[in-house]
């Protein structure tokens, strides 16, 4: 896989998710990380810091979350936008640092079972670039 060329905005290559979904999924894995935590403080951390159970459980050091522009003519799953953006759990980026640490092949495909739904790409709005 070789870097993209570079884009006027950031491109996050990620899964278009609502924060509600990222919070409530973020409690399964953290409990499997941390299965000495009380229900309570667990529930608590998947909720506050919902990126430290993902990053933990599947090893993605590049993981982040964003708001994107929506592609013309795509579709995302219910509860995923936030006015006229889509809220991306992306696990690469366009930027060299970032796409320097992106996942394996076996961690990309662990995450999109998880999730559900295939990986798509995201402009974040802004010009990063200018």
């Amino acid at each position: 896989m070789s870097l993209p060329p570079p884009k006027r905005n950031l491109q996050m290559y990620g899964y278009y998710v609502s924060y509600r979904w990222l919070c409530d999924a973020a409690l399964s894995p953290l409990v499997k990380i941390e299965s000495d935590l009380p229900a309570r403080q667990a529930n608590g951390i998947a909720h506050i810091s919902p990126l430290y159970s993902f990053i933990r459980h599947f090893g993605i050091a590049s993981m982040g979350m964003g708001s994107a522009i929506l592609p013309p003519e795509q579709t995302v799953p219910e509860g995923c936008m936030d006015n006229e953006f889509v809220t991306v759990l992306y696990i690469f980026s366009d930027q060299p640092d970032n796409y320097r640490q992106r996942p394996t092949q076996k961690q990309a495909d662990e995450l999109t079972k998880f999730v559900g739904r295939e990986l798509q790409v995201g402009s974040m709005p802004g010009s990063f670039f200018d």
